[in-house]
C-alpha cells in the first residue's frame, strides 16, 4: 500500500509540475525568438517587448550591491537554456551579445 501511494503522490506531482516547466520553457523560447531579431539588426516587433524585458531583468549583484556582469550573463545564458530546441550556437551568440548588459 506505501508503494501505491508512494506512486500516486510521484505522478500526481509530476502532473502539476509538468505546465509550470512548461511555461518556463515556452518562456526561454519566446525570448530566444524575441532576441533573434536584434541579435540579427532587426527588430522584433512590439510583441517581443516582454519577453526582452523578462530577460533583460535577470541581473545579479554581488554581495557590495555592484553589477556583477559575468553572473548575470551566465544566469541569463541558464535561463535561456530552458529553451531546449534551440540550437546552443544561438543562445551562445545571443548571451555573448547582451549577456552582460546591466537591464
Amino acid at each position: 500500500m506505501k508503494n501505491r501511494n508512494l506512486l500516486s503522490l510521484i505522478i500526481s506531482l509530476a502532473i502539476i509540475a509538468s505546465p509550470a516547466v512548461y511555461a518556463e520553457n515556452q518562456s526561454a523560447c519566446e525570448t530566444m525568438l524575441c532576441l533573434a531579431g536584434p541579435y540579427q539588426g532587426q527588430s522584433g516587433g512590439s510583441q517581443c517587448n516582454g519577453p526582452i524585458q523578462r530577460y533583460f531583468d535577470i541581473n545579479a549583484f554581488d554581495g557590495d550591491g555592484d553589477f556583477d556582469p559575468s553572473q548575470t550573463a551566465q544566469d541569463r545564458l541558464d535561463f535561456l537554456n530552458g529553451c531546449q530546441s534551440a540550437d546552443p550556437a544561438w543562445k551562445n551568440g545571443i548571451n555573448n551579445k547582451y549577456g552582460s548588459i546591466q537591464g
